[in-house]
């Protein structure tokens, strides 16, 4: 299967984590979507997990075109240099937190990955952008506005296809794993729409930030 995107004007858009934002905080969805504000900090968790995302986007990328599996030193090298990339706003840090220890826990995350990560066997495509049209369900007329999102990891499984989204975070979120959230649920209506298909498989994979992670 060949997968290639579908070009639609971006400027109207919603994603994700728009639709999440105006759900939990419409306060902030005003100034960021609306009046499109600049963030004033970037928060540590999230410069570490866009960190670990690029790395295992490598690690993926490697796994599709070569079959070989990226060394862990290599990996780091790629967390580290996102952790030490500008960012759109200052980082802040909690109490103990640092670059240093931003790249310490990617350092231990990644090593973990290696140790137990999801290996797929049939790749189609890592970091899918997608831009997906939107209908109105009861005239079918195609909206102004367009689906924007990406795909972590999409494979091929016994003639299923099946989208895996990496999350960081503190803990296993057991309210992720025993029910589709809104990421998941536009995810599945994004990959049913631009694969021509009637089901999706949808599953995450969790990186904990702990001391030993899983």
């Amino acid at each position: 299967m060949v997968i290639n995107p579908v070009p639609l004007d971006e400027a109207l858009h919603l994603s994700a984590s728009s639709i999440s934002t105006l759900i939990e905080c419409p306060r902030e969805f005003l100034y960021h979507y609306i009046q499109g504000q600049p963030p004033q900090d970037t928060g540590a968790a999230l410069v570490l997990g866009s960190a670990v995302h690029e790395a295992l986007a490598y690690f993926y990328n490697s796994l599709k075109q070569s079959g070989s599996e990226p060394s862990h030193t290599e990996l780091v090298e790629v967390a580290s240099a996102a952790i030490d990339a500008p960012q759109r706003a200052p980082i802040s840090f909690k109490k103990g937190e640092s670059m240093d220890s931003l790249k310490t826990q990617a350092s231990a995350m990644l090593a973990a990955f290696l140790a137990t990560g999801y290996r797929p066997a049939h790749i189609l495509a890592v970091e899918y952008k997608f831009t997906m049209p939107l209908v109105n369900p009861f005239t079918g007329e195609q909206l102004p506005e367009c689906l924007l999102g990406t795909f972590d990891l999409v494979e091929e499984r016994n003639g299923h296809i099946v989208v895996t989204d990496h999350k960081t975070a503190a803990r296993i979120d057991n309210d992720k794993v025993s029910a589709p959230d809104t990421q998941m649920a536009l995810y599945s209506l994004a990959a049913r729409t631009l694969f021509d298909v009637d089901d999706v498989g949808l599953q995450y994979q969790f990186i904990t930030k702990v001391r030993d992670p899983a």
